[in-house]
This record gives C-alpha cells, structure tokens and sequence, in this order.
C-alpha cells in the first residue's frame, strides 16, 4: 500500500478520456493507474510514488491559479486517506487476486489438439522401406494392374 498515493477527482466533464486525465497530471508526476470510463463524472488517480497525489496538486495548482482543470473544466479533487485510503487498497489488491486467480478454459470445441495424430494415411499399415521391399504396385497381381500401353491413332 502506497500511502499518499491516490487522488480522487469529481465533476469531470462526461466526455472526458482516460488519456487527457493523465497527460493532464503526467506533466508533475508519473502516474501509475487512472480508474475511469467515459462518462463517469468521478475519477481516481493513483500515482506512482507515496505522497505523490498532494504534491501533484500542489504543482498543479502554482501552474493554474490555485485551480486543478481537466479538458477545460475546474474539478473538485481531495487526497484519499485514512479509511477511504484502505479501502480502496483493499478493493485494488482483492481485484488483482481474483484476476490472478481466473483460470481460461481454452481449445474446448476447436479441433484437434496439437501434433493430434491422426490423418489420412494413418489407417493404413506401414510397411518398412527397405532395398528387398516391394513397392506396392509390384504385389499385386498382372489382372489387377492398370494397363499404361497407349495405343496409336493413326
């Protein structure tokens, strides 16, 4: 648990991106994780380092006139500490275990496996390959053999 590490954004235009939050404060400190879908009017923004959060605000607000805006609009923002803080911590860590945790069922119903064996020949017995070996055609007999001669047309 980074303490000092999360700050908490609200009145965030709906149509504000993940992205513009973070260049937004990747300008101060380098931001590790930004929990926010489009549309949502609450942000939280966790950086890298502890105590980062309020000293991004601080650079933030020497730079802006005492404000913290996001594409274009002044937000309400406050530093995550205490319960709120743990909390939140504790929801981070529970989804990474049941992240770790999910086990994928693959290749169900996708053909065969890998090297599966099996082909068109398979069925058929392998005989060895040898000089004293006949080749198939040799065994079988004259009456069954294709006749190769081709008359001439004249």
């Amino acid at each position: 648990m980074t303490k000092g590490a999360v700050l908490c954004l609200k009145n965030v235009v709906k149509d504000t991106t993940r992205e513009q939050i973070k260049e937004t404060f990747m300008e101060y400190l380098p931001v590790a994780y930004i929990e926010f879908s489009i549309g949502d009017t609450e942000a939280k923004v966790r950086f890298e380092t502890e105590g980062a959060a309020s000293i991004a605000v601080e650079k933030m607000k020497e730079n802006n006139d005492g404000k913290i805006s996001i594409n274009g609009t002044e937000v309400e923002y406050r530093v995550l500490d205490g319960d709120e803080e743990v909390d939140y911590w504790k929801k981070y860590i529970q989804e990474q275990k049941d992240r770790k945790s999910f086990k994928r069922k693959g290749g169900a119903g996708r053909g065969r496996k890998r090297f599966g064996g099996g082909g068109r020949f398979d069925s058929q017995r392998r005989q060895p390959r040898n000089e004293n070996s006949k080749t198939r055609g040799e065994s079988e007999p004259a009456e069954k053999k294709a006749k190769t001669e081709v008359e001439a047309t004249s």
